[in-house]
């Protein structure tokens, strides 16, 4: 493995190039970890009407497995319930009686929907996702057998917004650790050229890391 990396906290490389963690990668791992600990708690804390310093007491006396019954005790759940009670409970809350039944859809069934049809007007808000590594088609090698950002297919779907006039603005959904620069570098010229015909939101997914696109917009502002 020959590694070149720019920067102290590129450090996905580091499992190739030393037997510890570094300085860097530690400093910002506990950063962001630390980060969204600091929001559990401020949010359970706020909700189960429970100290900070309590919450952390049971994280560090691993109560994961604790009796369903200490949860009620600590004050993390109102109660305890079988699966079938459960839907006699969603039905009081939703106001329906004993005979009649939840109407649901499953992720299966909204796969399912057609797109065309559906959003036929002549205003319409696109969001697009990208989920994933970034590559750059073929030559993202390992990563292009599993979900990843294809720098190849997103310009062309970017430039297919760009040129479609029912489209009036764009949410870009980017949920990434990054990945190749050249790859991103492209992405982020066609999100330039759509900024140009059409506002784009960017918004940030759970594993939002995508610094490789957002860096140009960094140094140009």
């Amino acid at each position: 493995m020959q590694v070149a990396k720019v920067g102290a906290y590129k450090s996905a490389t580091e499992q190739f190039t030393g037997d510890k963690m570094s300085e860097a990668d530690r400093e910002q791992t506990t950063a962001y970890i630390g980060s969204i600990w600091k929001n559990i708690l401020k949010e359970v804390s706020k909700a189960r009407n429970l100290s900070t310093g309590k919450l952390n007491e049971y994280a560090d006396s691993l109560i994961t497995f604790a009796a369903a019954e200490d949860y009620l005790k600590m004050k993390l759940i109102d109660g305890t319930l079988y699966t079938d009670q459960i839907k006699n409970e969603i039905k009081k809350r939703l106001e329906l009686k004993d005979s009649e039944d939840i109407n649901q859809v499953s992720l299966a069934d909204m796969a399912d929907e057609p797109d065309d049809e559906a959003y036929s007007g002549d205003d319409q808000i696109a969001i697009y996702y990208a989920y994933g590594d970034i590559v750059d088609g073929a030559a993202g090698g390992f990563f292009s057998r599993k979900q990843n950002i294809d720098a190849q297919t997103v310009c062309k779907d970017l430039e297919k917004l760009k040129d479609d006039e029912k489209v009036k603005a764009v949410v870009f959904r980017i949920n990434s650790g990054g990945g190749s620069a050249y790859a991103s570098e492209q992405i982020w010229h066609y999100i330039v050229e759509l900024r140009k015909a059409k506002p784009v939101v960017v918004s940030m997914g759970g594993m939002a890391a995508p610094e490789d696109i957002m860096s140009q917009h960094r140094q140009t502002g």
